[in-house]
């Protein structure tokens, strides 16, 4: 697929997330629609006609050749791994967001990277608190990103009535501090408030996801009470929750404080399916973080090549890789509310699953929703010197006695004997 110039005034820009910035189309191609345009941000501090550059350690532990490789096809090989073993449907996995890798001719390129400094949404990404940088002019790929609402047919009827309810599950996993289990969450967020960065810490607990009804519940409560980047609800152009808040009125708290716990109890297999991949790339200890760092930079000067690494070695290193995509991944849940379940089976969706909940009065609703893993990119290994830093920084912030648990989770224990 090739997205040229003329396409450009049918894309308008979305959003931007650390790596990519995202456009939204509305042309008359069949192939683009339904599906948003990631394309890879400009380096920071660097302007949009430089490449990004493999580096040679992702060369060896995807067998890329680092002359040749683009992130965005990087990207899709370490995706490919990413799902390789999640419930497929078509022989895609079905809570996979990634459809395509396309390429995109340099002027139009040039006018998407245009695009997003005269679009008024920019200035939103700003005050949501990312950088604004634009799109890379440089680079010659992107990558499409499927919109379930526009996709699957449950939706189809009324696209813009459908709930777009996304949350960051963050890190499972921990690491164990003075013989418990410490949450690297809490940490980060006590530094977070210390530098300036945050007002307030959230009291989300992310383990609280995999644990049962009183466990769940408390971290979706966590989430509306202080969502920051980690809970984002909108329907149709209609922000509910985002960075800055919940700005919804009280019928649409009520549903979705109601609802949300639901969804995330129905879907706990995705949500089990990203803790796996947590728990074998390493946990949060800074050992961990280290032990990478210091072996990622004996690959880069010996400069060995494939072939020379034992297979091992390269294994535990995409292991590492993607847990740490896993630690940065969203859930998206694509929700339509009093649905007539025999209706919307006879649709033919196997990707659209159900959930009830009880509203305010007392009422049992049934929701038809499909759940997506997005923004499951690729981790470059030329980071591990920033991760290792923010590692030791999460660390020196740790309060054992506030960040571990010591039997006020049971469910810590079962969860990670069964592994």
């Amino acid at each position: 697929i090739r997205i040229t110039a003329d396409d450009v005034a049918h894309y308008a820009y979305a959003r931007e997330g650390n790596a990519h910035v995202v456009f939204r189309y509305t042309g008359p191609r069949p192939e683009l629609r339904g599906a948003l345009l990631r394309l890879l941000k400009t380096p920071a501090g660097a302007r949009g006609d430089r490449a990004w550059r493999c580096h040679t350690v992702d060369a060896l532990v995807w067998g890329a050749d680092r002359d040749e490789a683009s992130w965005t096809t990087l990207d899709a090989a370490a995706r490919d791994a990413f799902f390789a073993n999640a419930p497929t449907t078509s022989g895609r996995a079905g809570w996979r967001d990634d459809r395509a890798v396309v390429r995109v001719d340099g002027d139009a390129l040039n006018a998407l990277a245009l695009k997003t400094t005269r679009d008024a949404a920019h200035e939103t990404a700003r005050a949501e608190g990312r950088d604004g940088r634009v799109a890379n002019a440089a680079e010659a790929f992107g990558q499409l990103s499927e919109v379930a609402a526009e996709t699957s047919r449950v939706f189809e009827d009324d696209v813009e009535n459908a709930w777009v309810i996304e949350i960051k599950p963050k890190s499972f996993v921990g690491a164990i501090v003075n013989g418990r289990r410490a949450w690297r969450f809490p940490a980060h967020q006590r530094l977070k408030v210390a530098r300036g960065e945050r007002e307030a810490a959230s009291s989300y607990v992310p383990v609280d996801l995999l644990g049962g009804d009183a466990d769940v519940r408390r971290a979706c409560e966590a989430l509306m009470a202080c969502p920051q980047n980690n809970l984002r609800v909108t329907r149709g152009a209609r922000v509910f929750v985002d960075a800055r808040g919940v700005t919804a009125d009280a019928d649409v708290v009520s549903t979705l404080s109601r609802v949300l716990p639901n969804l995330v109890m129905n879907a706990r297999e995705v949500f089990e399916f990203i803790f796996h991949h947590q728990l074998r790339g390493g946990d949060d200890a800074v050992k961990t973080y280290r032990d990478v760092h210091k072996l990622c930079e004996r690959l880069n000067a010996t400069r060995q090549r494939a072939g020379e690494v034992s297979e091992d070695l390269l294994e535990r290193l995409r292991s590492f890789v993607l847990g740490q995509m896993a630690k940065d991944c969203s859930v998206l849940f694509t929700v339509t509310f009093d649905v007539n379940v025999s209706d919307i089976e006879s649709r033919g969706d196997d990707l659209v699953r159900f959930a009830t909940f009880v509203d305010a009065n007392g009422a049992t609703r049934a929701c038809a929703y499909r759940a997506q893993i997005i923004d499951a990119s690729l981790k470059s290994l030329a980071k591990t010197s920033a991760w290792l830093r923010l590692a030791e920084d999460i660390d020196a912030s740790c309060v054992a006695d506030a960040d571990a648990d010591d039997s006020r989770r049971d469910f810590v224990n079962a969860l990670f004997a069964s592994t």
